[in-house]
């Protein structure tokens, strides 16, 4: 078991990453949370507590903000385990009778061990893959690495040093891990890395498969989903990275339904901010309201979607229409209209409609209520 991992990690995008998982109870085995599921929850086969999984988490989360070894992580968590009968002690079987009278599968230390570089893997592995799609025009070639010893898998090993452009189906199922303790990685290169290291970029893929439950993008599926805190970003660097995904193929996912929850669709200035009381200048589509848009205006296309930042922040007509909501409408080629609602709390903004409007509405849209802006 190695407690560094082989490769510069992207600490904070970890970070932020693990913490925004959930927390599910898988009671069978670790097939219950399926490869994708994965990437938005956090569990531990046949720990049914939510209070020892919530431990655990918590754990994991110290030892990435912090660094914590391998060997602290298990000093720490074993007796907070102990004592809520989750970790069998030494010489005693993992399997047992709970308090309730229903069998229960303890911890020990290989599953702590397990549970440690599994998940510290993956967090990284997501933080990993963001910083290389970030930088794939000046490094568009990516290479995997496994640490080639006898505890590597053969089919792992296998691919060691094996260049594809990082756009190559090879990575849909082989960006790592690639299975339970896998500690295969992947290096970025440039064009010049491949001529100076006599490398050659690999055109077809493979027969072999990654470990059952793995056959699938790891950093890929941690982005889907996951979101930087956007509110910790000046305006104009949210704004830009807002623009960036709703162009790529993450928001294409999300649009087709192969990927729930939320997404970034905007950022507000401060002057709307204050006007719906908000706390956040980020507006999120929920992948329910997209359904349902979809269903009421299915003349609204993908393209139409990806035009929302510059929509909403350039919207001729915007109109407060309720304490916390205001519509607006951007005339063009095409008239759009939109409602933007913040929570209660205030702490979080959502598109709750998007569709096509006609010029002859602009003056029954004003009477809707306070005028913000009006460049018509």
């Amino acid at each position: 078991m190695i407690d560094a991992l082989p490769f510069d990690l992207p600490f904070k995008e970890a970070c932020e990453y693990f913490a925004s998982k959930g927390i599910a109870v898988s009671p069978d085995s670790w097939k219950d949370i399926w490869q994708q599921a994965n990437a938005r929850s956090f569990t531990a086969a046949q720990v049914t507590s939510m209070e020892a999984l919530t431990d655990i988490k918590g754990a994991l989360q110290k030892a990435l903000d912090e660094g914590t070894s391998l060997a602290d992580f298990k000093s720490a968590l074993r007796p907070v385990l102990e004592s809520k009968g989750w970790f069998a002690p030494e010489g005693e079987k993992a399997r047992t009778i709970g308090p309730d009278g229903e069998p229960m599968k303890r911890l020990n230390g290989w599953r702590l061990d397990t549970i440690y570089q599994t998940n510290l893997q993956a967090a990284y592995s997501v933080g990993r893959f963001q910083q290389m799609k970030e930088t794939a025009e000046a490094r568009p070639y990516w290479q995997y690495m496994a640490i080639v010893d006898s505890r590597t898998r053969y089919e792992h090993a296998a691919q060691n040093g094996k260049v594809y452009d990082y756009r190559h189906p090879f990575w849909n199922e082989w960006y790592p891990p690639n299975g339970f303790n896998c500690r295969c990685y992947v290096k970025a290169l440039s064009g010049e890395d491949l001529g100076e290291r006599n490398l050659s970029a690999e055109t077809r893929g493979v027969n072999v498969h990654p470990d059952e439950g793995w056959r699938y993008n790891v950093g890929q599926a941690g982005l889907d989903a996951w979101q930087p805190d956007l509110d910790g970003y000046a305006g104009v660097l949210a704004s830009q990275y807002v623009a960036d995904e709703i162009s790529s193929p993450s928001f294409e996912r999300f649009f087709d339904g192969s990927t729930a929850g939320s997404f970034p669709v905007a950022i507000l200035d401060d002057a709307l901010q204050a006007a719906i009381g908000s706390q956040s200048q980020v507006v999120s589509l929920s992948s329910q309201t997209l359904a349902k848009n979809r269903g009421r205006h299915p003349e609204l296309a993908i393209s139409d979607y990806r035009l929302l930042p510059d929509i909403v922040d350039t919207a001729q007509l915007i109109v407060q229409d309720g304490d916390n909501t205001f519509v607006f409408l951007r005339t063009g080629d095409k008239v759009y209209f939109g409602a933007i609602k913040t929570t209660q709390t205030g702490r979080a903004n959502f598109l709750t409609s998007f569709r096509l409007a006609r010029e002859s509405d602009i003056e029954s849209i004003k009477k809707r209520g306070k005028v913000l802006r009006d460049l018509l």
